[in-house]
């Protein structure tokens, strides 16, 4: 539990890191590109550790190299090594690099700024309800496939994996594209939410149709590709509307909003009202399309309600520049 704390400890620290970077080193008409390649390739990373974790795992436990080793601990220590050896190349890199300057605002001043911002409050909310329905959707995504089509529990993963491991990207780098064009052209980014929503809800909708894998798995497809493209656009909507010297606090203040509300609450919530409301194996898909389609509405809404203010902003910081 100790190593896990740490883990989460410095994979925390490390994205607001990076997007202050981004933000810094990217040139404005091209942020929201350059956020997506940062987001997807978390996207891609996470579905890809499953397809090789599980076909390490599987190659580990069929040969007993290892002897007497648990091969969950040998996969765990081979698993780390790519990213020491990444490490040390980005650490050759950076340290050729200019460093942006780091904010003087603190957390508290980030948080009365955006207390104070309608549209960056309700910009942030509508973020934290995307990333709530997308959590749900990935932590109950191999469960649903396992209940609805019967797949064996580890073809679930397999299936889910790769599933992700396309639409994730495309999600992603889509909205990154639409975003750039839109702020560039100084005009409303809720629409890119709000179709990105909508298209999760419509994929939550397909997976709760039945048993039929011609459905479900096109639905997890447009649950991952829509959802990804409407966080990309809540995160890389950030920048466009925050004072620079506080955008790394405002970005710190979201993401740990995201991590609490959305990331911890969408796979429970999504648990408690499949006990509650359909116990049965079915019952699952139905209980993710439910907490789905409230934090898709909820996302649609505080987007559109904040769209105007948004554009007003991001208009006002252009022209300060």
């Amino acid at each position: 539990m100790a190593s896990r704390l740490m883990l989460g400890f410095a994979q925390a620290a490390f994205g607001p890191t990076a997007l202050i970077i981004l933000a810094a080193s990217s040139p404005q008409d091209r942020l929201g590109r350059s956020t997506a390649l940062f987001t997807a390739g978390s996207a891609t990373g996470r579905s890809g550790a499953m397809i090789i974790g599980g076909g390490l795992l599987a190659v580990l436990s069929w040969s007993g190299w290892f002897g007497s080793v648990d091969p969950w601990r040998v996969a765990i220590i081979l698993m780390t090594l790519p990213n020491l050896i990444l490490a040390w190349w980005l650490w050759r890199r950076i340290r050729a690099t200019g460093a942006p300057t780091p904010s003087r605002r603190g957390l508290r001043a980030a948080v009365r700024h955006i207390a104070s911002t309608r549209a960056l409050a309700l910009h942030m909310g509508a973020g934290v309800a995307v990333i709530l329905l997308i959590q749900a959707g990935a932590g109950w995504a191999p469960s649903v496939l396992n209940r609805s089509l019967h797949f064996a529990p580890a073809t679930s993963a397999w299936v889910a994996g790769l599933v992700i491991l396309i639409a994730a990207p495309a999600g992603h780098l889509t909205a990154g594209r639409w975003l750039d064009r839109n702020v560039a052209g100084r005009r409303r980014i809720a629409p890119v939410m709000t179709l990105g929503a909508a298209l999760a809800v419509c994929g939550a909708a397909l997976m709760a149709s039945g048993d039929q894998a011609v459905l479900v798995l096109p639905g997890l497809f447009l649950l991952t590709a829509g959802g990804g493209a409407a966080a990309l656009t809540a995160l890389g909507g950030l920048a466009p509307i925050t004072r620079p010297d506080m955008h790394g606090s405002v970005v710190s203040v979201y993401l740990a909003v995201c991590a609490v509300a959305g990331t911890g609450l969408g796979p429970v919530l999504t648990g408690l009202i499949s006990d509650t409301f359909f116990p049965h194996a079915e019952g699952l898909a139905r209980a993710l399309f439910l907490t789905i389609a409230i934090a898709g509405a909820l996302a649609i809404v505080l987007s559109l309600a904040g769209a105007e203010g948004w554009r007003r902003l991001a208009t006002k910081s252009q022209n300060s520049h």
